[in-house]
């Protein structure tokens, strides 16, 4: 079933290939100093992208879904506009009913 909101493509399941911790921190670390430089040269919506490039990292394949809620709520506390701020609670939503944790979605959802 292919709904109207969707690009037909199927969505991928798990981390792109098996990671080691050592390889996860070296990502991370690419990713501070890409953040980093936005914050020194660029503007504030580049800055929300690459915190939104690690956050995506570590939800689908560091699989560490309570720091990438922390790195999602940061990138929304970074948003302007409300369609932003609408895709990165989705995303967090998601991540709670995956994790099946009602409790958590239930405070995003009121």
């Amino acid at each position: 079933m292919d709904l109207a909101f969707t690009d037909g493509s199927k969505k991928k399941r798990g981390p792109s290939k098996n990671w080691t911790e050592a390889e996860i921190e070296q990502e991370l670390k690419k990713f501070d100093a890409k953040i980093e430089e936005a914050k020194e040269q660029q503007g504030d919506v580049e800055v929300r992208d690459a915190i939104l490039d690690k956050a995506v990292f570590l939800k689908e394949e560091a699989r560490d879904y309570p720091e990438a809620e922390r790195v999602f709520r940061d990138a929304y506390s970074k948003s302007g506009g409300a369609s932003k701020k609408m895709e990165i609670l989705f995303e967090i939503m998601l991540m709670n009913i995956e994790k099946f944790d009602i409790d958590a979605l239930k405070k995003d959802v009121t």
